[in-house]
């Protein structure tokens, strides 16, 4: 089988690339045509990023069927390369093309890179995809092609220490519930004595709550309305109310069997009631009663925020996977290889 390459902005069928998107078992919502197009409006509009290019690559067949693609910009005023989640391939390859169409993205990456003196490029995997949340991925294109120092310089350079946390819904509620640490919950409790409540819609009304207690470009009115026109329930928000009045929320993407915890933000003065441990209960609650059956509440820092989520999941914390990230380096003493290192 020979494959053809088409970039993305020279225009594809993004009904074709939806469907495929949809059966892979290595793809996920940030994978889809309708995810591109929210990128491309966020990156041009908030990030002062007017040049940024769609540099997304589709491989095809000869006949038009589509076998796999990448989702990746090329950010001219960098400049640099970065992909919202890894390659997805169609749920017909064989490991063995999966091998050689994932060569062959890498090595178009490789040239783009090289070519255009870039400072970096990275990716960051979608773990809500089948295969890398069920663990059945056979290929790593990281280790495979990429030049590695050895495994003591990659751990040494995770500044950022990535560790990503997934709740398995499937196990019952109040397992769940009772595995939580005994101070999250004494809060919840506390936030459901206190009265809190919750309601999740995706209407212009609770946009334009969200993005009210919510601050930043990736949170406006405006955005939203622009992610929600092109992803429609696909993002759920979640509005917290004290006594009718909303004091706090988060934006909840949803797609297959899956939910990944976007955000959240809450009004300083109602700390008191709890309301982020709620919201994050709330959440596994509403995700359970409808069907879904993980939720990735993102990775986990040294800050606050995170500290947060990892003392509210104290023993909820299911699965600790790799979210694979590439960088790609300029050639000097710091970056000497093409892949500095990966992240877990």
């Amino acid at each position: 089988m020979k494959f053809h390459i088409k970039y993305y902005k020279d225009g594809v069928d993004k009904n074709q690339w939806n469907k495929v998107v949809e059966e892979s078992p290595t793809a996920w919502l940030y994978h889809t045509a309708d995810w591109i197009d929210v990128a491309v409006f966020y990156e041009q509009k908030y990030e002062n990023r007017s040049e940024s290019l769609n540099a997304s690559i589709p491989i095809y067949t000869k006949k038009g069927e589509l076998l796999a693609g990448l989702p990746l910009f090329f950010y001219l005023n960098g400049p640099s390369l970065y992909g919202y989640a890894g390659p997805f391939y169609n749920k017909k390859l064989t490991e063995n093309k999966k091998e050689k169409i994932t060569e062959m993205i890498y090595n178009i990456v490789d040239n783009l890179c090289v070519n255009n003196s870039l400072k970096f490029c990275k990716f960051r995997y979608t773990m809500l995809a089948d295969d890398y949340i069920n663990k059945k991925v056979t290929h790593n294109p990281l280790l495979k092609y990429g030049y590695f120092y050895n495994l003591d310089d990659i751990f040494r350079l995770q500044a950022e220490n990535y560790l990503l946390r997934v709740v398995n819904l499937a196990k019952p509620l109040d397992v769940l519930y009772s595995e939580l640490g005994q101070k999250c919950r004494n809060s919840v409790n506390k936030a459901k004595k206190s009265g809190l409540t919750y309601k999740v819609s995706s209407s212009s009304e609770f946009i334009k709550i969200y993005s009210s207690i919510k601050a930043g470009p990736s949170h406006c009115e405006e955005y939203m309305i622009e992610a929600v026109k092109r992803l429609g329930d696909r993002i759920k928000i979640f509005i917290v109310y004290h006594e009718d009045i909303p004091i706090a929320v988060s934006r909840i993407d949803a797609y297959k069997n899956k939910l990944f915890y976007w955000s959240n933000g809450s009004k300083p003065e109602y700390l008191k009631y709890s309301p982020n441990n709620f919201l994050i209960w709330s959440v596994i609650e509403w995700g359970k009663e409808n069907g879904y059956e993980w939720l990735d509440i993102g990775n986990t820092y040294e800050n606050k925020l995170q500290n947060m989520k990892v003392k509210f999941l104290n023993k909820i914390l299911i699965l600790q996977l790799q979210r694979d990230i590439i960088f790609y380096g300029r050639r000097d003493e710091r970056h000497q290889g093409r892949c500095i290192y990966y992240s877990s």
